[in-house]
């Protein structure tokens, strides 16, 4: 049996909770960057992309997750670099 995902009540209602929970942890995300828990706030960011993703198949949102999943890895590797220095000092 073939389910149209979008066209159903069941469907739309699932887009919608996909859609603010994507939503709300890609927000949540982008408060904690600013904040002394930043790695969390992009990990968190980076997840709502990842949910909000599975309901769009846009190049343009594949590119932001690409530039996201980067900008993460710099970070992490930003901040690793900060506590090996406090470490030797």
């Amino acid at each position: 049996s073939s389910r149209q995902t979008g066209s159903t009540r069941w469907g739309k209602i699932r887009k919608a909770a996909v859609a603010a929970g994507g939503g709300t942890l890609m927000a949540s995300g982008a408060i904690l960057m600013v904040t002394p828990l930043h790695p969390v706030g992009h990990a968190m960011a980076l997840g709502g992309m990842g949910i909000l993703g599975t309901e769009c198949e846009a190049p343009r949102a594949r590119e932001a997750m690409n530039r996201a999943k980067e900008r993460f890895t710099e970070t992490r590797q930003a901040w690793k670099d900060r506590r090996m220095m406090r470490k030797a000092s």
